[in-house]
C-alpha cells in the first residue's frame, strides 16, 4: 500500500492511496484499489499502515490516517478502517474512527499494534500529535482492540504529558519485546525537551492481557540538541535471532562528524522475563529428556520446541532436520527433515510443540536443528525464525547417540532392554519390542542358552529390518568389541522337548541380520 499525499484527481492535493497486489512473480504495477481523499488539500497517504487481521476472518485489514479530518470537533483527525475480503477492500471505509478533541489530529500516523491483549485479533494503534488534555500539544496516541466484529470504536489513550512533545509523530508495533506472548509498542515523541531543545525520545509499551499498559515499560532521550531522535520508528523484526522483538529509531537531526548527518538507532529486545525457545530431545519411549550425547532408545526420538512468535500470539509449525554427526544439513542424502502437519496456535507465554522423528539408525550419534516456521500474512513479512539447537551447541555438535535392545537373560535390572544392567531378560520380548532399523545385541550369558519357548510350534520369529547380534559380553558399547563365543540359541525345553523351529523367518529385506549365534535343538525334518 502507497500514499499519495499531493495527488490531484478532483481535487487539489486532495491525496490518494493505492494498493498493490502481490503475486508469485512480486507486486503487479497496476494497482487493485484506490481511495482518493475527497477535498482540496486534504493531503490523503501520508499514514497508511496494514492493520493485520482485526476481526480473523483471515483477510489482513487496512487503517489510513486523515489528519486533518473534522467532525464534531475542528481538525479532530480520524482514522478510516478498511476490512479485507476475498474480493479486496471495499469502495469506502467500514469504520470512521474520529479524534474527538479540537485540533488533536489523530491520524499523524497509523499503524497495526499486533495483538496487544492476546486475544488472537488485531490490534490498531493511532498518533494525535497535537492532541491537548492538560499541557498543550502534548500528543497522544490511541490504541484500538480488535474483536469478531472489527475494531472496538473506545480507544486507550495515552498522553505524553510533556508540552509541545509531539507525541504519536510516529507510532508501530514492537512484536514482543519481552517475550510475554502479548505484543509491545513503540511510540515517537520527537519534540520532546528534558535538558536539550527538541532532543526527542522514544517510549515502549508493553502489552498484557487488559491492553497497553499506560506506564512505559521503556524510554530513551536523545540527548543531543535538535536531534530528533523518534521522528520515524517502527518494529525491526527480530535482528540478532533471539527470539525477541528488536526497534529501529530514526535520530533525524544528529550530529557527529557531520552537522545533522542524522542517524539510525536499533535498541535489541530481550528479557529474563520471556519464554526463550529451549529446544530439547526427549526419548520417545520412556518420554524422559535425553541428556547432550545421552542414549535414545529405538530408532525414534521426540524433538520439542517452545512455540512463540517475537510480534506475540500467532500460528506456527515447528521444523527439523537431523543427521549423522558428519552428514551437513545441506547435504542432499542422509537428513531427515520434516515440518509439523497441523499449524498450531500461539497464546500469550507461548506453547509447546513436539514432534516424533523416526528413521534413526541405531548405534550411531545424530546432530539436530529446529525452527520455527511462521504463518503466511504474518506481521513480520517472515517465513521463519532462525534454526537453533539445543545445550548452546552450534547445529554441528554431536547431540544424541542411539542405542540397540540389550538382552543378558543374567540381567537383573529395570527387565526394559535400555541397556545392559537393564537388560530384557527373554529375547522374545526384545523381538516383540523391535522395529524396523532397530539392532538386538545378545549377551553370551555364560553359555546358557535361550529358549523360543515351552511348545514345539515356539521360534524366534525374525522381525524385517531388526538386526540380531549375539557374542557379548555384556559391557560393550561398540558392536566391533565382542570377544567371545556366539550366543547359544537352543530349541530344547524341558527334557528330550524340541521346537520344530529354533529360528524363523520370511519375507525379510535389507536391514534384517543374525550373526553371532549357534543354533541347536531344532527337530524339523
Amino acid at each position: 500500500m502507497v500514499g499519495a499525499r499531493m495527488f490531484d484527481s478532483s481535487y487539489l492535493n486532495e491525496g490518494r492511496v493505492f494498493l498493490y497486489y502481490g503475486s508469485s512473480s512480486g507486486l503487479n504495477p497496476t494497482p487493485a484499489w484506490t481511495f482518493n481523499g475527497g477535498w482540496t488539500n486534504a493531503y490523503l497517504g501520508e499514514a497508511v499502515s496494514t492493520a493485520g487481521d482485526i476481526n480473523s476472518d483471515g483477510y489482513s485489514d487496512v487503517v489510513i490516517g486523515r489528519e486533518g479530518y473534522s467532525g464534531d470537533q475542528s481538525s479532530e483527525g480520524a482514522v478510516y478502517v478498511f476490512y479485507g475480503s476475498k474480493t479486496g477492500l471495499p469502495a469506502s471505509p467500514d469504520l470512521t474512527l474520529e479524534g474527538n478533541l479540537n485540533g488533536a489530529y489523530l491520524g499523524t500516523s497509523v499503524g497495526a499494534a499486533g495483538d496487544v491483549n492476546g486475544d488472537g485479533y488485531g490490534d490498531v494503534i493511532a498518533g494525535a500529535y497535537n492532541y491537548s488534555n492538560g499541557q498543550s500539544m502534548e500528543g497522544a496516541v490511541y490504541i484500538y482492540h480488535g474483536s469478531s466484529t472489527g475494531l472496538l470504536p473506545d480507544p486507550t489513550i495515552i498522553e505524553s504529558d510533556f508540552p509541545n512533545a509531539n507525541t504519536g509523530g510516529s507510532v508501530d508495533t514492537a512484536g514482543d519485546v519481552n517475550g510475554d506472548g502479548y505484543s509491545d509498542v513503540v511510540v515517537g515523541t520527537n519534540l520532546y525537551d528534558n535538558g536539550e531543545d527538541n532532543e526527542g525520545a522514544v517510549y515502549l509499551y508493553y502489552g498484557s492481557a487488559s491492553g497497553v499498559s499506560p506506564a512505559p515499560a521503556w524510554m530513551v532521550q536523545g540527548n543531543q540538541f535538535g536531534s530528533e531522535l523518534g521522528r520515524q520508528v517502527s518494529a525491526a523484526g527480530d535482528v540478532n535471532g533471539d527470539g525477541f522483538g528488536d526497534v529501529v529509531a530514526g535520530n533525524f537531526g544528529y550530529s557527529n562528524v557531520h552537522s545533522y548527518e542524522g542517524a539510525i538507532r536499533v535498541y535489541y529486545g530481550g528479557s529474563r522475563s520471556g519464554k526463550p525457545l529451549l529446544p530439547r530431545q526427549i526419548d520417545d519411549a520412556s518420554l524422559n529428556p535425553v541428556a547432550a550425547l545421552g542414549r535414545n532408545s529405538g530408532s525414534t526420538l521426540a524433538l520439542r520446541l517452545n512455540g512463540r512468535t517475537f510480534w506475540g500470539r500467532d500460528q506456527v509449525k515447528m521444523e527439523w532436520q537431523i543427521a549423522p554427526v558428519g552428514v551437513p544439513f545441506t547435504a542432499t542424502t542422509g537428513v531427515i527433515h520434516g515440518l509439523s502437519a497441523m499449524w498450531t496456535d500461539v497464546p500469550p507465554f507461548g506453547t509447546v510443540l513436539d514432534e516424533t522423528i523416526a528413521g534413526l539408525a541405531p548405534v550411531n550419534t545424530y546432530h539436530w536443528r529446529l525452527r520455527l516456521v511462521y504463518k503466511p500474512g504474518n506481521p513480520a513479512g517472515l517465513a521463519a525464525g532462525r534454526w537453533v539447537s539445543g545445550f548452546g551447541a552450534t547445529a554441528s555438535q554431536p547431540m544424541v547417540r542411539t542405542f540397540p535392545i540389550y538382552v543378558n537373560q543374567l540381567a537383573g535390572g529395570a527387565n526394559n532392554g535400555s541397556s545392559w544392567a537393564n537388560a530384557f531378560t527373554s529375547l522374545q520380548t526384545a523381538l516383540g519390542a523391535a522395529n524396523p532399523g532397530d539392532e538386538i545385541w545378545v549377551a553370551w550369558a555364560n553359555g546358557a542358552s535361550y529358549v523360543p519357548g515351552g511348545s514345539v510350534t515356539a521360534t524366534f520369529q525374525l522381525v524385517d529390518g531388526v538386526a540380531l547380534y549375539g557374542g557379548f559380553n555384556g559391557f560393550e558399547t561398540l558392536r566391533s568389541e565382542r570377544t567371545l563365543a556366539p550366543t547359544l540359541l537352543s530349541g530344547e525345553f524341558g527334557v528330550g522337548n524340541h521346537v520344530y523351529h529354533v529360528v524363523s523367518g520370511s519375507g525379510l529385506g535389507a536391514g534384517t541380520a543374525l550373526d553371532g549365534f549357534r543354533i541347536t535343538g531344532g527337530s524339523a525334518t
